[in-house]
């Protein structure tokens, strides 16, 4: 006959086992919800990533270390291998997208140089129809455009590459492009503390990041519950960092000017993005600003209107890049501030 002590004891046992088999099968569910929520969250693809949509791959934003001219292996071509969009194009011994068999002659009156990132680099528009080039294409004969913008670059990346290299080309005015892309890349970089010699170093991001870049679930809480965007920062901050940002952006571009403001003439062209409130506040409050002698274009109210109004008609839909007939009108609006109607 079992004694009252063993009684308790096997009874004890036989709570702890059941206790744990509870465990296990709340365990066993919490984790076949998960799962069913990350596959059901990757099927809808709401939380994609601008690279994962456009390349199928993650790409972080901060800890990059590249070389400062990272555009150089580009030697006689670059490639365009997007989701919505396949093509190659020319470039010239700079790895810049221009027609490397033009020559700037003597005569030409007006000759632009043009700064900026992936959207006067010209993505999404086929050769010859980036906005430089369509630019040269509406004015007269004796004006110039030359494309020195590179995908990804920033005032940080364009003023520096121009005192190293791109100041040796024949130029009568340079040409800032900016966009609200400038203020997110800079909480990522910083700003002439990113340059190391010959190379660059980024600025760490969040430790949980690595298991964002793998896990839907973990951006739905990021952004959904913890109300982070894409570079985890939240509303908030964000609006510390853009203004950061501006007075960052404004000094390097005024110290650019008090370099060079006597040799050439400065323009700076705020371009609204395809998708963008032309009415929300943004890189146009660099404004006030920037020396009041540097010719400002503020493309937000007239293009960004139209843009607004033809939504998907003057741009990629997945990409976000101007098409060719959105380079055309972007460039159209450009000249008839620096050039006239």
């Amino acid at each position: 006959m079992i004694s009252f002590k063993a009684y308790l004891k096997v009874k004890k046992t036989m709570s702890f086992r059941l206790l744990l088999k509870k465990a296990g099968f709340l365990f066993l569910m919490l984790v076949g919800f998960v799962g069913l929520l990350e596959i059901s969250l990757r099927i809808w693809g709401g939380l994609k990533t601008y690279p994962e949509r456009n390349f199928n791959r993650y790409e972080s934003m901060y800890n990059k270390r590249q070389s400062l001219y990272y555009f150089e292996d580009r030697r006689d071509t670059i490639f365009y291998e997007q989701a919505e969009f396949s093509y190659y194009c020319l470039v010239d011994s700079m790895g810049l997208r221009n027609d490397p068999n033009r020559r700037i002659k003597p005569n030409d009156q007006r000759v632009f140089l043009f700064l900026g990132d992936s959207f006067t680099e010209g993505v999404g528009g086929y050769c010859g129809k980036d906005m430089p080039s369509q630019f040269e294409a509406i004015t007269s004969q004796d004006t110039v455009a030359i494309n020195a913008g590179i995908v990804g670059s920033d005032p940080f990346f364009q003023t520096r590459w121009y005192r190293d290299t791109f100041k040796s080309f024949p130029h009568h005015e340079v040409v800032f492009v900016l966009n609200d892309s400038d203020l997110v890349e800079f909480v990522t970089r910083g700003g002439n503390e990113r340059f190391r010699g010959e190379t660059v170093q980024y600025r760490r991001g969040p430790w949980f990041e690595v298991v964002y870049q793998y896990s839907h679930t973990v951006r739905a809480i990021v952004h959904g519950l913890l109300g982070q965007n894409h570079i985890f920062l939240t509303r908030q901050a964000m609006e510390a960092n853009r203004s950061d940002a501006l007075h960052a952006y404004a000094e390097c571009i005024n110290a650019f000017y008090e370099e060079f403001g006597d040799l050439v003439k400065i323009h700076v062209v705020l371009q609204p993005y395809p998708f963008e409130c032309p009415h929300c506040q943004g890189i146009p409050e660099i404004i006030p600003l920037l020396d009041e002698d540097i010719h400002v274009v503020n493309l937000f109210l007239d293009f960004g209107k139209e843009l607004q109004k033809n939504q998907g008609r003057l741009s990629w839909s997945v990409d976000g890049h101007f098409n060719d007939a959105g380079y055309r009108r972007f460039a159209e609006y450009i000249r008839r501030s620096m050039i006239g109607a």
